[in-house]
């Protein structure tokens, strides 16, 4: 009898330690899937966090693409004009579709390319960067249009490329793809003042009739042109204070556009 109450225990102990380890096994267990939920969670409350830091980045690189200001103009008219943010004096052949033809599409691309870079402006000039050389020259043949702004040029635009309003037509129209440099009256493009391109023109229509056509000339009749660009943009050489520009194609008192007439329009 005692050996039969012995054995009871004997086995009343072991299936005790059973359920003891199997009870432990199931705790183990339990406490892994908790962690494997809580890193999970980590992960994905880090990765998260990660994305809401990217964001703000990714809107600033957009935001610096170009910066705004308020212009005035000699007339004392004020609008709004945003400016590149490069200082590069590089041209990069790669922008132009077809470099052999001069035409309206590589026109558009070029002078974003200007506007992108921060090309200058001084009178006379056409995207060659300006030396001091070149700053004597267009000081004597412009004395009040150029000595008028002598400190703001030298200390803004010398050893940048420069163009005046129509010279940034000039530039594209004038620049040889070969050597990488503008020549002077070259390309079948010649030298002329706003009003003579104008006036040169045999497609033409009135500014509320502008078709959304790249490269297109705006002229309004106080001798200024730009160039459409698309989308209800201009690209424009605005003035010696202001440098090459991109502005709304609204509000700017364009009167009309016109096909360059020594480019092709595709």
């Amino acid at each position: 009898m005692t050996r039969e109450r012995q054995g009871s225990g004997v086995r009343l102990l072991l299936i005790f330690g059973i359920l003891l380890c199997f009870a432990a096994v199931c705790w183990l267990a339990l406490r892994a899937v908790e962690k494997t939920e809580e890193t999970d969670e980590l992960e994905s409350e880090t990765e998260a966090e990660e994305e809401t830091e990217a964001e703000p980045e990714a809107t600033a690189a957009a935001e610096i693409a170009y910066t705004e200001a308020v212009y005035v103009n000699d007339d004392g008219v004020e609008f709004q004009v945003e400016y590149g943010t490069s200082n590069s004096s590089e041209i990069d052949v790669s922008i132009l579709s077809n470099p052999s033809v001069k035409n309206n599409v590589d026109l558009a691309a070029w002078v974003m390319m200007a506007w992108e870079n921060q090309w200058g402006y001084v009178w006379g000039t056409y995207g060659k960067i300006l030396t001091e050389e070149e700053y004597q020259s267009k000081l004597t043949q412009y004395p009040d249009g150029v000595g008028s702004y002598s400190m703001f040029i030298l200390t803004h635009w010398l050893g940048h490329r420069t163009v005046d309003c129509v010279g940034l037509i000039k530039s594209y129209g004038w620049y040889d793809p070969d050597t990488g440099s503008i020549v002077y009256n070259t390309n079948d493009m010649p030298d002329v003042t706003t009003e003579g391109m104008y006036e040169a023109a045999t497609v033409t229509g009135t500014i509320d009739t502008i078709p959304e056509t790249v490269g297109l000339i705006v002229y309004r009749n106080k001798g200024h042109v730009g160039v459409y660009v698309g989308d209800g943009y201009v690209i424009e050489a605005i003035g010696t204070e202001g440098g090459v520009v991109r502005t709304a194609i609204d509000g700017r008192e364009w009167t009309d556009w016109f096909e360059c007439p020594y480019i092709t329009y595709c």
